[in-house]
């Protein structure tokens, strides 16, 4: 009679604990965002381990396991909301820490730290990202970043047709004239025809007001075929409000026309001034390119995210926080701007799901549990049969 059976059946309860043990961490990390399942392999295990007395020259092989590896599948994406929420669709790895010594990561929950560094929750390591010149560090949200600055009107643009059968005109819109501030005044023009000359049409800008003060006058005159006439389709002239400095502001006719038509449509088709802005919303687009929105309808590029394109990533190290080290020098990896090169695309407002599928563990654990139950009843009849032979051998 031979003991090898309860080696044997010793050795697969050992692999199937630690198979237990594997799928437990997968079940325990189903809501952990980024986590790759793992899966444990089991191996043959040969060798001539123990000669038992009764059967000389027997031996056993048994079962072992190897080292759980990762299975790096895609999570499916999850809509969060959260402004500073990023998922990439691709295999790329978000880059965090220092330039000199990164570490990477699928995790892509970040916030505003105390130093205006966007850092991953948790680990509190900063993001890296290319900034509008193409150097690598973290991005820090400065307070010059809330606002963009307004700018002064100089040019008023005006377009469409001037009834030539009429002898006034009064926009029926009142136009914004900003300083250099970005604050704005609310100015209303009206048109007059020349008397002696119907070519002729006075211009003139007064402010929107109940005790309105104008601003300012000129001459615009059209030709025969009711075109603007180069020489005169310009106003310009200089202005105060208040205790300002002096504002000199152009008004540009070289699109507008004149001839009989129902009524006039002459209108504003645009200015160089802007209002001052208030930062809005932080933008990431695919290509992971970072912007700053503003209640202006102005937006200012901060950034680029950095994202890591990594040869054998089951090679990284795994730490806490859903974050790897690079230690292994068999890994080859590039880091290089979002959506260049195969390194994936980021969706905002959303986060990368765990790989781990629930119904696959639990069939898994069946599996272990079943096989666990079978190596242990094999031990245990065996138990039973020595106990028989020992008994024999008492008896003689």
């Amino acid at each position: 009679m031979s003991i090898n059976s309860i080696l044997i059946s010793s050795s697969a309860m050992a692999a199937y604990t630690q198979g237990l043990s594997t799928i437990s961490e997968n079940i325990s990390n189903l809501n952990t965002t980024a986590y790759k399942g793992k899966r444990l392999s089991f191996y043959e295990q040969p060798g001539q381990l123990h000669k038992s007395p009764y059967d000389e020259g027997s031996s056993f092989s048994g079962v072992s396991t190897g080292e759980p590896t990762r299975l790096l599948l895609q999570g499916d994406v999850q809509q969060t909301g959260a402004s500073f929420d990023f998922a990439i669709e691709g295999e790329g790895y978000f880059v965090i820490g220092d330039t000199a010594a990164p570490l990477f990561t699928r995790a892509g929950s970040f916030v505003v730290d105390e130093g205006k560094r966007l850092v991953q929750q948790g680990s509190r390591l900063p993001l890296l990202v290319y900034d509008p010149l193409g150097n690598l560090g973290p991005i820090i949200f400065k307070s010059e970043d809330n606002v963009f600055p307004g700018k002064a009107t100089a040019v008023l643009h005006f377009a469409n047709v001037l009834n030539s059968a009429a002898s006034t005109y009064d926009l029926p819109d009142a136009i914004s004239v900003f300083n250099d501030a970005g604050n704005a005044i609310s100015v209303k023009m009206s048109l007059a025809r020349d008397e002696e000359d119907s070519s002729k049409w006075k211009v003139t800008l007064k402010t929107d007001e109940k005790d309105s003060k104008e601003l300012g006058s000129g001459t615009i005159r059209f030709l025969d075929s009711g075109e603007v006439d180069p020489e005169n389709s310009t106003i310009q002239f200089e202005f105060t409000r208040g205790d300002e400095a002096s504002q000199s502001i152009t008004l540009d006719f070289s699109k507008a026309k004149c001839f009989s038509t129902l009524s006039s449509t002459l209108s504003l088709d645009g200015q160089d001034g802007l209002a001052a802005g208030q930062l809005n919303a932080i933008k990431v687009a695919k290509n992971g390119e970072i912007t700053a929105n503003y209640t202006n309808n102005n937006l200012k590029i901060l950034g680029r995210v950095a994202l890591a394109s990594i040869d054998n990533p089951d090679l990284l190290i795994s730490r806490e926080f859903g974050v790897f080290a690079a230690e292994n020098p068999l890994l080859n990896i590039e880091i290089g701007k979002a959506d260049e090169r195969g390194r994936g695309q980021l969706t905002q407002g959303a986060l990368e799901a765990s790989n781990v599928e629930l119904t696959q563990q639990f069939s898994s654990m069946i599996i272990m549990q079943r096989g666990y139950q079978a190596a242990s009843q094999v031990i245990s009849t065996t138990n039973e049969m020595l106990g028989l032979l020992f008994d024999i051998r008492g008896k003689r």
